[in-house]
């Protein structure tokens, strides 16, 4: 959790996906699993602000889910094809630096 701490992407990564494990071993919808949900998902926009691509598909899995936030399959999909264009696309080298979903109203916070 130190390189999480120090914002390293992909340990912020690694460290939201234990704390997605970690709700396995709590009660469903107890505020233990909402506080950990919580915590998945901060640490998951940490590493997605340094453009690391499995952070911003972990996001995106969220919206599509309702795991965390509110379910928006309509974002979770544009997230998805902006992800796929720019991965696929003749710049396809190196983090992404540009975050479309922004400008449709997903508030950041960190």
């Amino acid at each position: 959790m130190k390189a999480a701490n120090q914002h390293h992407p992909i340990a912020a990564l690694e460290a939201g996906y234990w704390c997605r494990a970690q709700t396995d071993e709590v009660e469903p919808n107890s505020e233990e699993a909402t506080r950990l949900l919580d915590e998945m998902l901060n640490w998951y926009k940490v590493a997605a602000r340094s453009g690391l691509p499995m952070a911003e598909l972990a996001i995106a899995y969220c919206h599509e889910t309702g795991l965390a936030v509110e379910q928006n399959k309509a974002l979770a999909y544009s997230m998805y094809h902006d992800w796929r264009i720019e991965m696929t696309g003749p710049s396809s080298r190196g983090y992404r630096t540009n975050k479309p979903w922004i400008t449709l109203g997903v508030e950041w916070r960190c």
